[in-house]
């Protein structure tokens, strides 16, 4: 059963533009990281980067260049320089301009290599950005490959509190005031990780959910009648993470008697957000009720399900097995054998 979905964009954008990115904000985001640097000074970088895939032109280089996907960036590592080098001066123009056609955001000269003359040139021309790195063509390929996957993919922000349980990513949701704050502070005592609370910045990453907290407020928590706390200050550092991937989805809800409430657990519902389908679960809360063991437990069968062990549907098949029987178990009484209680007569002498 679909609870129902969630849907959000990044807020960075205009809904109406298409996503894209400044080829100045890829620079200064991996320049440090990646130890890139602007093969001309100067050189003009407000290209937009429309993929968020990475390339290494070695077709495209040899002359094949039908499915050449130029809106990537293009990175040309040790073997693609050597190939280059082996090409006399006509043939090495004709292979850069098949290379840096209109509409290459940028290049990225790996593994120490230099951009040639003619290359240089061409690119200027064209104000396609030039770098280098000292970075191995598959590190450089793998760490903007992740970057730019991460900056294109769908995001949201929730009203909620993520916090990670034995290692699976709950995500309270509920209204203001019901507790979600007062849960996680609970369970952060008994040894589990904060992550996000009030807002948590959601991402789909390879149909995978991952919740991240908001840089201003990082691990603060506000709790009703005490105040803003800073839980890594309080707790240590072993309390809290920067991200976690979100597994179920737990709605706290004030208890209604007229409500109809999951009691066995074979109906499973889930809720959908960025269109990744995740489990979600309905707590109505109570005086008295422990969520924070609830949510234990919550975790503790989600982790048991994964490896194909449901309690509830064994619990099921067991009873319809019951009722399927020829025989049902019948009690067993302690019975006695009668016995006579008639007085024997005594021989009088």
């Amino acid at each position: 059963m679909n609870r129902g979905s969630v849907e959000g964009i990044d807020r960075r954008k205009r809904p109406e533009e298409p996503d894209v990115l400044i080829v100045e904000r890829f620079y200064e985001d991996l320049r440090r990281e990646c130890s890139l640097s602007r093969f001309t000074e100067g050189q003009v970088v407000s290209g937009r980067i429309v993929s968020p895939t990475v390339h290494r032109p070695g077709l495209a280089l040899a002359g094949f260049t039908a499915k050449y996907p130029y809106q990537s960036v293009q990175i040309i590592g040790e073997v693609e320089g050597e190939y280059l080098k082996s090409l006399s001066s006509q043939a090495r123009r004709k292979t850069w301009g098949r290379v840096l056609i209109q509409g290459v955001p940028l290049v990225i000269f790996a593994d120490g290599c230099v951009p040639d003359a003619t290359a240089a040139h061409m690119a200027a021309r064209k104000k396609i950005p030039l770098f280098s790195t000292h970075f191995s063509a598959e590190r450089m390929n793998a760490v903007a490959g992740t970057y730019l996957r991460d900056y294109f993919s769908l995001k949201t922000s929730l009203h909620g509190t993520l916090v990670e349980v034995y290692g699976v990513g709950i995500l309270y949701v509920g209204l203001s005031g019901i507790g979600k704050s007062e849960c996680a502070l609970d369970l952060v005592s008994r040894g589990h990780v904060l992550v996000s609370d009030d807002i948590v910045h959601i991402t789909c990453r390879s149909d995978r959910l991952v919740g991240m907290c908001n840089e201003l407020l990082g691990h603060h928590m506000e709790i009703r009648g005490v105040g803003i706390l800073n839980i890594q200050h309080l707790c240590g550092i072993r309390s809290i993470r920067s991200q976690k991937s979100i597994d179920v989805q737990v709605e706290l809800v004030p208890w209604n008697s007229e409500g109809n409430y999951e009691r066995t657990g074979i109906d499973e519902s889930d809720v959908t957000i960025l269109g990744v389908s995740i489990p979600h679960v309905v707590i109505p809360i109570s005086p008295g009720k422990n969520i924070s063991a609830i949510s234990e437990l919550i975790a503790l069968d989600l982790i048991a399900r994964k490896n194909g062990t449901n309690s509830a549907r064994e619990f099921n098949l067991k009873l319809i097995s019951s009722m399927k029987m020829k025989n049902p178990p019948q009690r067993f009484a302690l019975r006695f054998p009668r016995r006579s209680f008639k007085r024997k007569e005594r021989n009088t002498w």
